[in-house]
């Protein structure tokens, strides 16, 4: 993020848990949360530090927690016309000030799938709040919890809905682990992919002179020997670049 620069967290579905956060490498000091749920308000504030040259990062959680301001004035006539209405009318200056000051930003929204999704043709999800926030977006990335299979531990699909790049258009499938997203497992399975390491029949899986079976027991082994990890990283590395 730069020098003296935070990231402005507004977790207005009260999600952010900070021993959470610190178990995946948050460092609480550069992390400022705020809570503030009328849109109006909050998009003013933000607009504010931003200004001062504070933020080297913005996330919202969520945006469908806000209400807008005029709301309760009727004057947008509804609710979710309220929340259209105040998003159409004040992202575009904030997204200006982004711009201008190199802010990377990430909005969390709830999706859900349309009621007549299986009669029409096109997209099956929908958000709350107009399109105006998708057509400003570089990236739309869909994350949904997928049935375990059986499995010891749950894959979390993560898609590319829309990017800036073709390139970008990847569909994971990514291990939940103790804490998070299970990194070495990700790994494992990408260097799999890459034929880095070998997954032979029995069930054996092999990396060099580590050889192990059964996955689990052979990312746990990766896990134990943090020299093996970085070799193992580099080479994943390498090879992706190459």
């Amino acid at each position: 993020l730069g020098q003296h620069k935070i990231v402005l967290y507004y977790d207005v579905e009260g999600a952010y848990e900070a021993t959470y956060a610190a178990a995946l490498g948050v460092d609480p000091n550069y992390v400022c949360i705020k809570r503030e749920k009328v849109l109006e308000k909050a998009f003013k504030e933000i607009d504010d530090m931003i200004s001062m040259g504070f933020v080297g990062a913005l996330v919202i959680d969520s945006p469908d927690g806000m209400i807008a301001e005029k709301t309760e004035d009727n004057a947008y006539n509804a609710t979710m016309g309220g929340m259209s209405g105040a998003i159409s009318q004040h992202l575009p200056k904030l997204y200006s000030k982004i711009l201008d000051f190199n802010v990377t930003s990430i909005f969390i929204k709830q999706a859900r799938i349309k009621m007549d999704a299986g009669k029409t043709q096109g997209e099956v999800f929908t958000f709350s709040g107009g399109r105006a926030l998708r057509h400003f977006v570089d990236s739309v990335y869909m994350v949904r919890r997928m049935s375990n299979h059986n499995l010891t531990y749950t894959p979390i699909q993560c898609k590319a809905e829309k990017t800036r790049s073709p390139r970008m258009g990847l569909q994971l499938l990514l291990p939940q682990g103790e804490c998070g997203i299970d990194v070495v497992h990700d790994l494992v399975r990408l260097a799999i992919d890459k034929e880095l390491i070998i997954s032979g029949g029995g069930g054996w899986t092999s990396y060099g002179e580590v050889r192990e079976q059964g996955l689990d027991r052979f990312v746990k082994k990766i896990k134990e020997d943090p020299e093996l990890y970085q070799t193992l990283l580099k080479d994943v590395y390498e090879n992706v670049i190459n």
